[in-house]
């Protein structure tokens, strides 16, 4: 039964993770740090709106624990980018 539940709880991250991963590095590599919070947050609402209309609400719950893990990352990556870029740029 636990391992049941487990699986049942994994397999959204399983299939989640990798997109989410896809979606958060791309624009952080390629887009200026400025315009990174908007784009993800677009992003982000879009995919989650697509995926709320196809799944079960077992992979929702999944999605959703996903996309607020990733929201704390990108977050905290911004606000790196952002100290860093700050801190490094001649006066």
């Amino acid at each position: 039964m636990l391992l049941m539940l487990m699986l049942v709880l994994l397999l959204p991250l399983v299939l989640v993770v990798p997109l989410v991963l896809v979606v958060l590095v791309v624009p952080l590599v390629l887009v200026p740090p400025g315009l990174v919070f908007p784009l993800m947050l677009a992003l982000r609402v879009r995919l989650v709106l697509r995926v709320l209309v196809r799944v079960r609400p077992v992979r929702v719950v999944g999605l959703v624990l996903v996309w607020v893990w990733s929201w704390v990352l990108l977050r905290s990556r911004v606000r790196v980018v952002w100290l860093r870029w700050r801190t490094l740029r001649p006066v």
